[in-house]
């Protein structure tokens, strides 16, 4: 993916559900991309619970079962992409046997 083809996702569709304890927020970028993510409100900092980014399917994105971040998109290959994914290797980023996606774990939003 380049920056060309971030360009061309064009259209935002995003959508949320929830109530006093939590939040669902789902949607797809451009029909290239689909997201879904939920978090918890608490009486401390909303707590992102789950996270999936993947190619657009028609069917949407299921959560996992486990409270994880998980991210399948296709290759980027772009130096001003890659520069801003390295930013990320503070967060412990772990790889996992999901294809070509990897796993955040446990974020907390302050």
């Amino acid at each position: 993916m380049d920056s060309e083809q971030v360009r061309q996702l064009d259209d935002i569709q995003i959508r949320a559900s929830g109530d006093t304890l939590q939040l669902q927020i789902y949607g797809d970028i451009g029909k290239q991309v689909r997201f879904n993510s939920q978090s918890q409100f608490t009486d401390k900092p909303v707590r992102l619970l789950k996270v999936a980014i993947q190619p657009y399917t028609a069917k949407g994105v299921i959560l996992p079962d486990s409270p994880l971040v998980m991210i399948n998109l296709p290759e980027i290959n772009d130096p001003k992409w890659l520069s801003l994914l390295t930013s990320f290797s503070s967060l412990n980023i772990a790889p996992q046997s999901y294809g070509k996606s990897f796993v955040i774990p446990d974020i907390a939003i302050c």
